[in-house]
């Protein structure tokens, strides 16, 4: 999204696919254990790196941090463990 200023959006659209639901889950936990040993990673690419992920599995977050992203995989891995079928 353009701003009025004409700059982007600080937000990013994260991408994770996987295989099957149980491979998501697995790869969105490595994901955010990734992001809390390497807190300085840049967030664009973060999402880039996501966006090559395959597979019709799919989690799909916008968020503006690094620390949001994290904590919202957090919160997703919680609830894709306890069986949600829809993460919202």
């Amino acid at each position: 999204m353009i701003s009025a200023h004409g700059d982007f959006s600080p937000s990013e659209l994260v991408l994770i696919r996987a295989s099957d639901r149980e491979a998501l889950a697995a790869l969105v936990v490595s994901i955010a254990n990734f992001l809390e040993q390497a807190p300085s990673a840049l967030l664009k690419d973060v999402a880039y790196s996501c966006a090559k992920t395959e597979g019709p599995a799919v989690l799909a977050i916008v968020t503006k941090s690094v620390e949001d992203l994290r904590a919202r995989l957090s919160l997703a891995a919680a609830r894709m463990a306890a069986g949600a079928k829809r993460i919202k």
